[in-house]
């Protein structure tokens, strides 16, 4: 179980590091379109086809963290599925990911979109 527990938390540490370096490089690349928009066009177009890249590392980190979780909780037993910082944690992931599916989602075609538009004149 102890070896079931390693691989869990090595999964889980990568599908976190997945999630920050989206999470990061995204808003980096946001602010460089908005940066360039203006000044120098022909860089945004250049942004433009990473920006749908971004959220796929960070749904496959979150995929990741969460089965890598459930792997943990199962060599613990489920131990920890009753403590308190579990619990608001789950709320956390599960709010996350509802505001990726409801928010994120459906206004980064429109977000590509307007940039094109701002882009063409």
């Amino acid at each position: 179980m102890e070896s079931l527990f390693s691989i869990g938390l090595f999964g889980h540490i990568i599908g976190i590091t997945c999630i920050a370096g989206g999470s990061v490089g995204g808003w980096i690349l946001e602010t460089q379109v908005w940066k360039h928009v203006h000044t120098s066009p022909e860089k945004v177009v250049v942004f433009g086809p990473l920006m749908p890249k971004y959220p796929i590392i960070i749904q496959v980190g979150t995929l990741l963290t969460l089965i890598s979780g459930l792997i943990m909780l199962g060599a613990t037993h489920w131990v920890m599925a009753h403590q308190w910082w579990f619990i608001i944690k789950m709320m956390l992931v599960v709010t996350s990911v509802l505001n990726g599916l409801l928010v994120a989602k459906p206004n980064t075609p429109k977000l590509q979109d307007l940039i094109t538009r701002i882009v063409d004149g």
